[in-house]
């Protein structure tokens, strides 16, 4: 749906951010400490997200979606991953420190 009408657009935006934000983050954070209200990160993310598929012709953003999707949960485990590792080495060095 290429959207013209930038009230159509705005409220599709709204609806993907509160879809999106509806379940609740893996991990406890803060997004005032990154200078952004909860409300502005998902907007604005919602924004850049639809922005994207608009573009595309319709047949190809289920695809361009689920591989998006794909992409940003390996991302997201390797993340987990690597901070594990981290926590696990630094829990570990105060260890040897400590004895």
């Amino acid at each position: 749906m290429t959207t013209e009408n930038s009230t159509e657009k705005t409220l599709a935006i709204k609806e993907i951010a509160k879809l999106a934000s509806e379940a609740e983050l893996a991990i406890d954070f803060d997004f005032e400490k990154v200078g952004v209200s909860k409300e502005d990160m998902y907007s604005g993310m919602a924004k850049s997200v639809f922005d994207q598929l608009d573009g595309l012709p319709e047949q190809q953003r289920a695809g361009v979606a689920m591989a998006s999707m794909t992409k940003l949960l390996v991302e997201n485990f390797c993340l987990g991953a690597t901070l594990k590792m981290h926590l696990a080495k630094n829990n570990t060095d105060d260890t040897a420190t400590t004895v």
